[in-house]
């Protein structure tokens, strides 16, 4: 395919996504219209397409929020993450210590309390199911991930086969070294909120093949 022609696709893709409410998620308008798309092009080449069906969960976020020590900290909820309570999961905010700040295994936090408390921790070095197990094990009631690289947006999530039930927010980089930076054993307390649901809807996946098979 040449680079004009694959210019022409992706500006197409885009003119669907901005017809669309400037998306083209899956199980909205926007993916439906681009399978369609997708579809035609591949028959006009003479492929034999097929649509089948899947059940997709969407998840959609009502509120989210992070304050801590009153001063509000920029945060998004991390797709299918856990709710918090109708008023946010709140506790001391306490950091994963130096060198083992990513917050991997539960004896990352050995020699210290992190039982009813928002707990800080890393992007890195795990998935971030394996972060949550972590912290859940010992008593945290929320999470707050800050992302380990100031030049790229955060962009994991977890899948909703990972059930998470715990609040998980992120941060970004610099957002992470000021809290940080703040007095252990200050006023530090946070209130986590994230108010969420997953919609199930049904969509469709494109699978093509040659007429030879």
């Amino acid at each position: 395919m040449s680079t004009d022609a694959l210019m022409g696709h992706l500006q197409h893709l885009q003119a669907i996504a901005d017809a669309n409410g400037g998306t083209r998620q899956t199980g909205t308008p926007g993916y439906d219209a681009s399978v369609n798309y997708v579809v035609k092009m591949l028959q006009d080449k003479g492929f034999d397409v097929q649509t089948p069906e899947f059940d997709v969960g969407i998840f959609h976020v009502n509120a989210e929020s992070l304050v801590v020590a009153g001063t509000p900290v920029t945060a998004g909820a991390i797709e299918f993450s856990g709710v918090s309570p109708q008023h946010g999961a709140t506790g001391p905010l306490i950091a994963a210590p130096k060198g083992k700040s990513t917050g991997c295994l539960p004896t990352d936090f050995d020699g210290m309390s992190i039982e009813g408390a928002v707990v800080l921790v890393d992007r890195g070095d795990c998935i971030l199911p394996d972060k949550v197990t972590a912290a859940k094990a010992r008593g945290a009631v929320g999470l707050v991930i800050a992302n380990n690289s100031p030049e790229k947006a955060f962009s994991a999530a977890f899948v909703e086969e990972d059930k998470i039930t715990m609040p998980v927010v992120w941060v970004s980089t610099e957002a992470g070294v000021r809290l940080r930076a703040l007095p252990p054993g200050g006023p530090n307390t946070a209130n986590l909120v994230v108010d969420a649901r997953t919609d199930h809807r049904r969509s469709r996946s494109v699978v093509a093949q040659t007429k030879t098979g």
